[in-house]
């Protein structure tokens, strides 16, 4: 039996509008030599019901009780058999294309991560016109992650990461909510190999009410939690690389320093910057040291779709999508 090489892990909570979107998506990949887990970590809104009905195309895992979104994620890695995983939160959508463009990064650098690049959109996820489907591939080659000098837009479901490496720092540690995948980047910022895309994008990011970027006292208490987490001993004894890792959680940090102030919660933001300013400033001295020597150049790859037919039809995907999560029992996919 061949070995599969992906392992796709979609995972829910009340998401009962979106996950059909989210679980369709990941079917629909282009890449023949993957797998889809579906994790529902103990919906109450029928999201299990909706679930189940893919236990014939997916493994279906389901949390009678509430586990939180990183434990939820390391239960789908456990029963993953993919050299490498790919996470894809309940109300995200895969644009077709994504797993054959993860296919030909890995194939040309082997990473240990790989860093995705995010479409933000509301409402019906976007069909995919033809005109869209990509024909190159740009990245940004790291020896670790930790010599990252480009500012990124942080997903769970932009992440990419090579199956050891994510044992080895033990998967997303839950008391880092909700910067759970900010702090598992700075857990592997010296696991090996990282690359980040510039484009083609590959992951539509839904914004809807219930995102967690709306609730700012919950980032602001999260993100205690975040900067007091563990890391693993760092291997290497430069000072450009304690910086470098540091700055991955300086940069989220300042971030919700701000939405702190722009929620006019003026004691909690000071309090918070306090707290965080270590983390604030190593980011900064990474971003002047990035303004004063120059960006990594990027670097640009052919692509080949794993099928003709991705070109051809990729016309299609945003309609079949519709259709079939309607069939599934969602109202998600009204325009």
């Amino acid at each position: 039996m061949k070995e599969i090489q992906y392992s796709i892990i979609v995972t829910c909570h009340n998401q009962r509008e979106f996950i059909a979107d989210a679980i369709e998506s990941a079917l629909a990949q282009d890449h023949p030599n993957h797998e889809v887990i579906v994790v529902n970590d103990a919906s109450s809104d029928g999201s299990d019901a909706i679930v189940e009905k893919y236990s014939g195309r997916a493994k279906v895992v389901q949390f009678r009780r509430n586990v939180g979104a990183a434990a939820a994620r390391n239960g789908g890695a456990a029963v993953a058999s993919g050299s490498y995983l790919l996470f894809l939160d309940g109300d995200d959508v895969l644009k077709p294309w994504a797993l054959s463009v993860y296919d030909e990064i890995i194939q040309k650098y082997r990473p240990s991560l790989v860093l995705a690049t995010l479409t933000w959109f509301r409402g019906a996820p976007p069909a995919c016109g033809e005109g869209e489907a990509p024909r190159e591939i740009e990245v940004v080659n790291y020896e670790y992650l930790a010599q990252k000098d480009r500012s990124y837009r942080s997903s769970a479901s932009a992440l990419v990461i090579e199956r050891t490496a994510f044992d080895s720092v033990l998967g997303w540690a839950r008391e880092a909510a909700p910067f759970e995948d900010q702090h598992l980047e700075a857990k592997l910022a010296f696991s090996g190999r990282a690359i980040t895309v510039v484009r083609p994008q590959t992951v539509f990011y839904r914004l809807h009410t219930n995102n967690t970027i709306h609730d700012v006292e919950k980032i602001i208490r999260g993100c205690y939690g975040f900067v007091s987490a563990p890391l693993p001993p760092a291997p290497s004894r430069k000072l450009g690389d304690y910086f470098g890792r540091t700055a991955i959680i300086g940069g989220p940090a300042m971030w919700a320093v701000k939405k702190a102030f722009r929620a006019k919660l003026y004691a909690d933001g000071t309090k918070l910057l306090a707290r965080v300013s270590p983390w604030v400033a190593a980011a900064a001295l990474v971003r002047l040291r990035a303004k004063l020597a120059g960006l990594r150049p990027t670097e640009k790859l052919v692509f080949h779709s794993q099928s003709g037919a991705l070109l051809r039809d990729v016309g299609n995907v945003g309609p079949q999508m519709k259709a079939r999560a309607a069939a599934a029992g969602t109202g998600a996919t009204r325009g």
